[in-house]
């Protein structure tokens, strides 16, 4: 498929069944690979929606600059983004977390700054407030308490795992995971998910390549192109909108998501597309959003948070852990903690061990979180049977090869 702009290949990343891991009591475990954003990471999503609205709305101008606090994985996002609509960025890094992901947000571009790791992310959270106060046109996503956080999770990423689980439980598992590369190959398009980014981008890539030769591609009109390639950044934030409903003042309100009694979505079917839906949280963004539009769904789809030990999102005792992107001292605005059903506290050895599993079984090379995730849906799997189990996994090994993951 072709794309005008890399900033085209953000969404519609990869739902993968793991095949290899044991699995206990007939369950199994899906896996979206947020790794497969062009700045490789979850929230690639975050930042294109929030700074393409900010700019339709005359937030964000040619001479602003973005300044926000991150453990990293926003920041990429940020830089990326901003590359893309020529926006200086200066990101505020607490210096306990990945030099790969630092070394990256400046290989985009950016500016960063860190802060002591003893602070966490509140110190860096102050750092970047004092950086807004005294740098002209500052802006901030404000990811900590701007809803439009959870929002883009709500509109594309929730949207993207229910339609591609759809007929997934009446799929026959040992046809598809066969002895053989392509039965691994689910190709019926009924249960194909296609993200609304690259729908749009697909059109705009037919209208500007028609033609069935190199001949004829070449001979298009010029004008004809520029006509269906201007702003970009226009074009890419109504792509994004399309994912968007008519009254978006119900978007993440809870009195307005509440599914009628009498409403068609409260007609349950006879069984949900999933069971359960776990994920970690650090602002909370893609716990939240995804979560609130599964109940919508299906109320019966529970909610699992995997929340490091010494986090206080999901309960305990504040402490210091090492689980990347997740967890936090802090309850953030963004967070909504009535979405939680079930908390899998783990360890930073367990998200370790998770991370080595699932390179070496299923030759998914994960990120910390990640491996957290896994070993929650592990653990959950243990007490209960015959379920669908679907969690993200935020980015990839290669942001943390100086943490020796693997030995």
């Amino acid at each position: 498929m072709y794309f005008y702009s890399s900033l085209g290949l953000i969404g519609n990343t990869p739902l993968v069944e793991l095949s290899r891991i044991k699995i206990p009591n007939n369950n199994r475990i899906f896996a979206k690979l947020e790794s497969y954003n062009p700045a490789g990471g979850v929230k690639d999503r975050v930042a294109l929606h929030i700074l393409s609205q900010a700019q339709k709305e005359g937030k964000i101008y040619k001479d602003s600059v973005v300044v926000e606090a991150t453990a990293g994985n926003t920041g990429l996002g940020i830089a990326f983004v901003c590359l893309h609509l020529g926006l200086r960025a200066i990101l505020v890094v607490p210096d306990k977390f990945s030099i790969e992901k630092q070394i990256l947000m400046q290989a985009l571009g950016a500016e960063v700054i860190n802060t002591p790791k003893e602070q966490g992310m509140q110190g860096a959270i102050k750092k970047a407030q004092e950086l807004l106060d005294s740098i002209p046109h500052a802006f901030s996503l404000n990811q900590f308490e701007n809803l439009s956080n959870p929002q883009t999770h709500y509109l594309t990423t929730a949207q993207e795992i229910y339609a591609d689980m759809q007929g997934v439980r009446d799929l026959d598992r040992e046809s598809i995971v066969g002895g053989n590369i392509e039965s691994c190959q689910v190709k019926n398009q009924k249960y194909s998910n296609t993200n609304l980014f690259n729908q749009a981008n697909a059109l705009s890539a037919r209208s500007c390549l028609s033609g069935n030769s190199k001949a004829q591609k070449a001979n298009a009109s010029k004008d004809k192109q520029k006509n269906s390639q201007i702003n970009l950044a226009d074009k890419v934030c109504n792509d994004f909108k399309s994912y968007q409903v008519k009254s978006e003042e119900s978007l993440l309100n809870k009195n307005s998501l509440v599914v009628s009694v009498d409403s068609p979505k409260s007609v349950q079917k006879s069984l949900p597309n999933l069971d359960y839906f776990v994920c970690g949280a650090g602002s909370g963004g893609s716990f939240s959003g995804i979560m609130r539009y599964l109940k919508e769904q299906d109320s019966r789809i529970v909610g699992v948070l995997c929340d490091p030990v010494g986090s206080i999102i999901g309960g305990g005792v504040q402490g210091c852990a090492n689980i990347e992107g997740i967890g936090n001292t802090f309850i953030p605005k963004t967070m909504d903690t009535t979405l939680i059903e079930r908390v899998q506290k783990i360890s930073d050895e367990e998200a370790y061990q998770g991370v080595r599993l699932l390179a070496q079984y299923e030759g998914l090379l994960m990120g910390i979180s990640s491996g957290a995730c896994l070993m929650a849906c592990l653990n959950l799997a243990k007490v209960v049977e015959n379920q669908l189990i679907v969690t993200l996994f935020a980015d990839s090994l290669s942001r943390y090869f100086s943490r020796n993951l693997i030995n």
